[in-house]
């Protein structure tokens, strides 16, 4: 069960894809507008187990990829005592996001305060990242609260493999720049087809898709319009 909540957004969509992805696009937020999870467990697919990184067990997935339009945003992140969050572990889960996003963003822890067993943290994309990656907030941090501050006029698009094989599904990122007619391969390793969703208002070979929706391609390359720098989320077996 998924026990999120979007606050403020200014306006939101969502739909499933053949009962295996939820999509929910939260676009052109307010000031003010932030997204709650109050504990891990509310994340999907917990109830299955949660899915650890094997070096580091503060470090957890569970198949759902959060990204956004614009600069970036501010997270806040509580734990209780019991479960045993350690100082070092920040400088360790920067360093990896950091390493994921190279030139093409940020995450920057701004304050901790051990005893109040919370933290913030500046995360920053400039959407040029113009090849299919892994999602860089791919392991999140295994803590109890979080919460979400967006900029203004923020997209925040959300997927959520809900299959129940979602451990063997595949999901990968990439931008396209603003103003940019351009031919893509879909991602490699594709068996059939591959499902396509994306944070703005595109064309993909002529045809008009609004931000949030996603798109089924079978052909192993597509033709994208854009006004504005996109993201697309890609997931495929």
């Amino acid at each position: 069960m998924v026990n999120i909540g979007m606050i403020g957004s200014g306006y939101t969509k969502s739909h499933s894809v053949e009962g295996s992805i939820f999509v929910a696009l939260a676009g052109d937020l307010d000031e003010g507008a932030h997204f709650i999870r109050a504990s891990f467990s509310d994340m999907p697919n917990t109830e299955s187990g949660n899915r650890f990184h094997p070096d580091y067990p503060f470090l957890a997935a569970s198949g759902w990829v959060g990204t956004w339009s614009g600069d970036g945003h501010d997270i806040h992140r509580s734990w209780t005592e019991e479960e045993d969050v350690q100082e070092e572990y920040f400088a360790t889960h920067a360093s990896m996001t950091n390493e994921a996003l190279g030139e093409h963003g940020s995450l920057t822890y701004t304050a901790v305060d051990m005893v109040a067993r919370t933290c913030s943290a500046r995360y920053r994309l400039n959407h040029t990242k113009t090849f299919w990656a892994d999602h860089h907030a791919k392991w999140d941090f295994y803590a109890s609260g979080m919460r979400i501050d967006f900029d203004k006029g923020t997209n925040f698009l959300c997927c959520v493999l809900t299959a129940e094989d979602w451990e063997s599904w595949n999901t990968k990122l990439r931008d396209v720049l603003a103003n940019t007619v351009e031919t893509i391969d879909i991602p490699e390793g594709v068996s059939t087809y591959c499902y396509i969703s994306f944070t703005q208002d595109i064309l993909i070979n002529g045809k008009p898709y609004a931000a949030g929706d996603t798109v089924k391609l079978a052909s192993p390359s597509f033709e994208i319009t854009t006004t504005l720098p996109t993201t697309l989320v890609a997931h495929y077996k």
